[in-house]
């Protein structure tokens, strides 16, 4: 109809097909997962809806090559309000693996004629994840909502689980420490294992940090506050 956008759609059980992606979007060559797509052609960029398996939403806006807006939404929940001025990521993850994570950051980098870290700080509004199971450098943390956000300068996750509550803020500026401000911190020891948890640590491969809790719990005995800053040297 006139005035109405051009429209191009198709779907797919990408069967054949193997995606090198964390869960829930990748998938291995001899599976099936459930793929629509739907592309607006509009008179300045296009809008895409994408559908991939039942756990992966994305309703986008893209202009000269570049996301703008719209929301990536994870899990079995509607996908919701959406509006276009900014990026939204939203929803429930089962396990997220950090490094992994980190290592398709870098790979889709070479792969983008810019940054992906630069696009997000124009475009995010805030990701707002629970996740199920997250491992960060071997870090294990169960059942904790992350919210992550972006200030001035910086970069800030805000973290809730039955272990932590408080934000880590990780600074542009590449010399700055990361900031690790706490307001609990619970820790239960496991009886009978006296295996050192740094044993395979060297110092050399960690970042400085500046770490502070205003209240830190050992086996439910109160500690109090702590605080340190870590600098490693070569």
């Amino acid at each position: 109809k006139q005035d109405q956008p051009v429209s191009i759609k198709f779907a797919s059980n990408l069967e054949g097909v193997e995606i090198m992606l964390p869960e829930p979007m990748g998938k291995v060559y001899e599976s099936t997962k459930n793929f629509s797509y739907r592309h607006d052609i509009l008179d300045a960029g296009f809008d895409l809806e994408v559908q991939l398996g039942r756990y992966t939403q994305a309703h986008l806006k893209i202009l000269d090559g570049d996301v703008t807006g719209g929301r990536l939404h994870f899990g079995e929940s509607a996908i919701g309000a959406v509006t276009y001025d900014h990026l939204d990521i939203s929803g429930d993850l089962a396990a997220v693996v950090y490094e992994e994570v980190e290592i398709l950051t870098d790979e889709l980098n070479e792969l983008a004629s810019g940054s992906l870290e630069t696009g997000l700080v124009d475009t995010l509004g805030e990701a707002n994840i629970r996740i199920g199971f997250l491992d960060v450098y071997g870090l294990e943390l169960e059942d904790i909502q992350t919210i992550v956000s972006r200030d001035a300068d910086s970069w800030v996750v805000e973290a809730k689980n039955e272990m932590l509550f408080g934000k880590i803020t990780g600074h542009d500026v590449s010399s700055l420490p990361l900031e690790v401000e706490l307001e609990t911190l619970n820790f239960e020891t496991q009886g009978g294992d006296q295996s050192d948890p740094l044993e395979f640590v060297n110092p050399v491969d960690l970042i400085a940090v500046d770490f502070s809790v205003q209240k830190m719990w050992v086996d439910e005995e109160d500690y109090g506050s702590w605080a340190f800053d870590f600098r490693p040297t070569a």
